[in-house]
């Protein structure tokens, strides 16, 4: 669809999930959900050419910078809830990931392609957390960026790389942080403890977020150093 919502295009592309644009916008990257398994597709813009990439099984599949490489989750039995990175067409196919505990459904490279962020899961008896993760694009250099005990989701490179914000719970409940990519000066932004969605300006000085409390929605921003907060847009 275009921006203004004119020529909505149907895509034809039943029990699609997750789509995401390669960088040069010629095709769309997805998967489809097929019983309790999601197989990573593209296909052209117009919802052409879809094809099923090197047989693998996946979810959260994002394009690296350049568009040469794909990153994934494995749903697949023999590799379930570790990080996998292909080439763009589906071919050589490494894992990057081992580990006992789910790593996936929030995948993201870094701007420059050298690192690849990821959320990883830990289930205990009613209680479900995450935590951040950073990994070169080889899979070396595993460092987790979330404190012992702590509870982070929705993270969002900044457009240079420099910081990562992100949801993390807090006393209020769940509020907006940001961080360096190497764990250093993790910073809470908000008090409101009903924070979703960070993204940021194409200029990486203010971040956008949502507020959601009750039946009460807002789109605010604020600046890098908490300063700033503004209301955008209420909605009920």
């Amino acid at each position: 669809i275009n921006p203004d919502g004119t020529n909505q295009v149907d895509l034809a592309c039943e029990n699609c999930m997750s789509p995401v644009w390669s960088p040069d916008g010629i095709k769309i990257l997805y998967s489809l959900v097929q019983g309790s398994s999601w197989k990573i597709y593209h296909m052209d813009a117009d919802g052409s050419n879809k094809v099923w990439l090197g047989q693998r099984y996946g979810y959260g599949a994002v394009y690296s910078p350049d568009g040469s490489k794909i990153a994934y989750g494995d749903d697949s039995n023999d590799a379930d809830g570790e990080i996998f990175v292909m080439d763009a067409d589906g071919s050589n196919s490494v894992q990057l990931t081992n580990n006992d505990v789910i790593e996936g459904g929030v995948i993201q490279w870094s701007p420059d392609g050298q690192r690849i962020l990821f959320l990883a899961y830990t289930y205990n008896p009613g209680v479900s957390t995450s935590r951040l993760v950073i990994i070169n694009a080889d899979g070396s250099n595993r460092k987790t960026l979330t404190p012992s005990g702590g509870d982070d989701t929705e993270p969002n490179w900044s457009p240079d790389g420099s910081r990562i914000a992100f949801v993390s719970a807090s006393s209020a409940g769940y509020d907006l942080f940001t961080v360096q990519p190497d764990g250093k000066n993790r910073k809470q932004l908000t008090t409101s403890g009903a924070a979703n969605d960070p993204a940021w300006s194409p200029d990486g000085t203010k971040i956008v977020y949502s507020i959601n409390q009750g039946e009460n929605h807002e789109i605010r921003s604020l600046a890098l150093d908490g300063s700033g907060d503004t209301l955008l847009y209420a909605y009920k």
